[in-house]
């Protein structure tokens, strides 16, 4: 059987927004976290009107920060999801806009895109947003 500590991501890999949405569980939302005291752990679960129907996990009972991050995870994760998924295609769109204004001055004309000599300053701003930035003749 393989180890199953090895199966998250790393930092060097895209996330697979589909397959953490996929993995995210159908069981309702929000979890709830409840010290039982006679137990002495902490339960997580979902409501239902039989509450144990509805338990998930039990953490010991120094564990009441662990209880409440796998609780809130229900909720955090879809939330986060959704907010890479918007960010990543806001990232596309603005470099579709990055590659059209490089593209309209990539032949050195004058007034091509914006009516500036080439280099324009919208380029000079978008060589800034590059690695390795070309120092400006003016600067």
């Amino acid at each position: 059987m393989a180890d199953k500590r090895d199966q998250g991501a790393t930092s060097s890999a895209p996330l697979d927004l589909d397959a953490i949405r996929r993995r995210i569980p159908t069981c309702p939302a929000p979890w709830y976290v409840e010290y039982d005291e006679p137990a002495g752990k902490w339960l997580i679960g979902y409501p239902t009107a039989n509450p144990l129907a509805g338990l998930i996990a039990t953490v010991p009972d120094y564990g009441e920060q662990l209880a409440e991050f796998i609780a809130h995870a229900r909720t955090d994760v879809p939330a986060l999801v959704e907010q890479v998924a918007a960010l990543a295609a806001e990232l596309e769109r603005v470099r579709a806009v990055v590659e059209r204004i490089r593209d309209c001055h990539d032949d050195g004309r004058e007034g091509v895109c914006c009516g500036q000599a080439y280099p324009c300053e919208t380029v000079y701003h978008l060589d800034d947003m590059q690695p390795a930035a070309q120092p400006r003749p003016d600067a």
